[in-house]
């Protein structure tokens, strides 16, 4: 009778364990998603993670893992394992018809594009002797875009160099930008005279014009490395510099070029257009120092020029002494600032000046 009765927990065990290796991952969804798409660098996320079993059969020891870049840290560091990425391992219970749902708090402190990869859950025999795995692909990106910086210092100076041109600026409208009709003067032209209205007011009256041009600002962007000791606070004060300055253009609608010397050099151009800052802050998100890059002059030498246009170059390799050598890369006319970004350790975020001769 006993081994009747041995023989029927094993049958009952084999079929159990059978039940659950067909079965097991049949209707089992394992997602990990961001509260957001983005954030700037030095504020913290929240990364959520979901396993949920839609059948009735229950799975006694279940195991999520996943791994995601360095850079982002974890403020609860348990089952989390940081080598060459960081990886994350929980264990479950999970009932029938059962979602577990657990959220982790993260730390962006470091600019860059995340991705979450190597997902999957994990099941297990009785004993423990046979392991099941199933790999449950993500398609969720992370961006941890350059911080913000305090740049009205250099604003200001850019709206001084604008006074001091509109103050020179002949005052010549356009004539394709209407503005508003006025009484006319012994100082107006015949061809501004707007007959009809005039007619209808019973006094000559005459069309004004606004000028529409504006002037546009172009931002060069040094992300080369050329020490044999990497200087990385400056790199990313000289990104997050960069960022500030076309944020800030942008949200003033002032149209603006920025160039950053990949190889090939990369260009946007922002102003108010929809989707054009975020496109140049998830490319400031690239890893630089993995790039190949090219050298900083000749970029700025074979950059379209404008001789009404205001540059702003931004290089930590800048000093007061070798910027001097630039000037040639640009036309008469065109106003350059040198910004070289410092270590915010130091007290400042970065050093300004005009170039010479200009």
């Amino acid at each position: 009778m006993i081994i009747v009765w041995i023989l029927l927990v094993v049958a009952a065990l084999l079929a159990w364990q059978k039940l659950v290796l067909d079965r097991w991952n049949k209707d089992l969804s394992f997602t990990v998603r961001f509260s957001k798409d983005a954030v700037y660098r030095g504020d913290t996320s929240v990364l959520t993670e979901v396993v949920e079993n839609r059948k009735k059969l229950p799975l006694p020891v279940v195991e999520a893992a996943f791994r995601i870049e360095k850079g982002i840290f974890f403020q609860n560091t348990e089952n989390i394992i940081i080598s060459d990425y960081n990886y994350k391992r929980d264990v479950f219970a999970l009932r029938g018809m059962e979602a577990v749902r657990r959220t982790y708090h993260i730390d962006c402190r470091k600019r860059g594009r995340y991705t979450i990869s190597q997902s999957s859950l994990t099941s297990y025999s009785l004993l423990h002797r046979e392991q099941f795995r199933e790999d449950y692909p993500q398609t969720e990106e992370f961006y941890v875009y350059a911080a913000r910086v305090n740049v009205q210092k250099i604003l200001q100076q850019c709206d001084t160099i604008l006074g001091e041109i509109e103050s020179r600026r002949k005052n010549i409208e356009d004539p394709f930008s209407f503005a508003s009709i006025r009484d006319y003067t012994i100082r107006d032209p015949m061809k501004t005279i707007n007959w009809k209205a005039s007619a209808r007011m019973g006094s000559l009256m005459v069309n004004t014009y606004t000028s529409v041009r504006a002037e546009r600002f172009c931002i060069f962007l040094d992300v080369r490395e050329e020490r044999i000791v990497r200087q990385e606070v400056l790199l990313e004060q000289a990104v997050s510099i960069a960022a500030s300055l076309a944020a800030l253009l942008h949200a003033r609608a002032q149209e603006t070029d920025i160039y950053i010397n990949t190889d090939p050099p990369a260009k946007f151009t922002t102003g108010g257009k929809a989707g054009a800052l975020s496109m140049l802050e998830r490319f400031l998100t690239t890893d630089f120092e993995k790039t190949d890059t090219t050298a900083f002059e000749e970029m700025v030498r074979t950059a379209e020029q404008d001789s009404g246009r205001i540059c702003l170059l931004i290089s930590k390799e800048l000093t007061r002494e070798n910027a001097s050598a630039l000037q040639n890369c640009f036309t008469q006319g065109e106003k350059v600032l040198c910004i070289c970004p410092m270590d915010p350790a130091l007290g400042t975020d970065y050093d300004l000046w005009p170039l010479l001769g200009r």
